[in-house]
């Protein structure tokens, strides 16, 4: 019983290297394909598809002998699966960098930020001082 989960990891392991497999065999059969050969092209489309097809059906019907050969091992699986789905829901959504980054500019151009002033917020502050902050009243901005 203890050989159960790692039978079960095997069997997962090898379909991945198979199927990883299958997409560097597909990929070198596209290499090989030029782009000016549309039936050759379109034939190709028609075989990747056969050979994707006919894996995942192998791999689904492996899985199922596993299931019916071993019943047991599908009640743990589908409880760690709605546990790990639950994990998945409760966590909040994950803020950007992009956001980060102007919430953290809002945050200092607000003065909210104690020791932070902005640069947007100094330099307006040294126009007014120069005289030169154009505005509805300025000669400047009339011309």
């Amino acid at each position: 019983m203890d050989d159960l989960p790692s039978e079960h990891q095997r069997m997962i392991r090898r379909h991945h290297r198979e199927k990883k497999e299958l997409q560097a065999r597909i990929q070198s059969m596209k290499n090989s394909v030029p782009k000016s050969d549309k039936k050759k092209r379109k034939q190709l489309l028609l075989d990747v598809a056969r050979l994707e097809a006919e894996m995942e059906q192998r791999h689904q019907q492996e899985l199922e002998r596993f299931q019916e050969n071993f019943p047991d091992n599908s009640d743990l699986d589908s409880i760690t699966e709605d546990l790990a789905k639950m994990d998945l829901e409760n966590q909040p959504p994950r803020v950007s960098r992009a956001q980060k980054r102007r919430e953290k500019r809002d945050w200092v151009g607000l003065g909210k930020v104690p020791g932070w002033e902005g640069k947007a917020s100094s330099e307006r502050r040294h126009r007014q001082k120069r005289g030169t902050l154009l505005g509805k009243g300025s000669s400047w901005a009339e011309k």
